[in-house]
């Protein structure tokens, strides 16, 4: 009888090369699933619509590799700001949200909740956002808006046909946040201080 190698699953400290390589399957294994989900007949462009599922579907796993405040407890406040088709996505599609657990989150269009946005998912305007947008939440994610480099955490880009993202380092810290090592390995760009 060989020797079986132990699986990664039941390694307590698994290699660092191994890490990557299973954070990646697991994201290219999700962004697969996006692509079996069903598509609404009502809206024409199928193409644009599988890309907001794929954005939301990135966002709902990023969510999960961040390390919150304590005192924020399950409930995950998402808010929106301009036109984020990601934002419509994350908050209709039930296998998308699954994706977001153990929290428990609650979506916002118009006037924030009472208790602030946690996450804020700023999206298309024909108008500049304020410069104070990046205090309007503990999370700020530019999804396709303008200038977002400069007042959000993270920002959802397109390169080559392919969905990647930035992270701001700085603005994370400022709020908080800790973004894990996962998430910033897979990263396209990282800005680790201001210039």
């Amino acid at each position: 009888m060989g020797i079986h190698p132990r699986p990664l699953l039941l390694m307590r400290n698994p290699p660092h090369h191994l890490r990557r390589s299973c954070l990646r399957a697991i994201f290219a294994g999700l962004a697969s699933l996006v692509f079996t989900l069903s598509v609404s007949s009502a809206k024409p462009d199928v193409g644009s619509e599988k890309e907001a599922q794929i954005r939301a579907l990135i966002i709902g796993r990023m969510l999960t590799l961040i390390t919150w405040p304590q005192e924020m407890g399950q409930d995950i406040n998402i808010c929106r700001l301009g036109d984020s088709q990601a934002f419509d996505e994350l908050h209709s599609i039930t296998k998308i949200q699954a994706v977001v657990k153990p929290f428990n989150p609650h979506f916002f269009t118009d006037e924030p909740p009472s208790g602030g946005c946690h996450v804020q998912i700023v999206g298309k305007s024909a108008t500049q956002f304020p410069g104070e947008i990046r205090d309007n939440a503990l999370l700020t994610i530019c999804d396709n808006c303008t200038a977002g480099n400069t007042y959000s955490t993270i920002e959802l880009i397109k390169v080559r046909d392919r969905i990647k993202f930035t992270v701001n380092l700085p603005l994370a810290q400022r709020q908080n946040l800790k973004i894990s090592s996962s998430l910033l390995e897979l990263a396209h760009g990282v800005v680790k201080r201001y210039e």
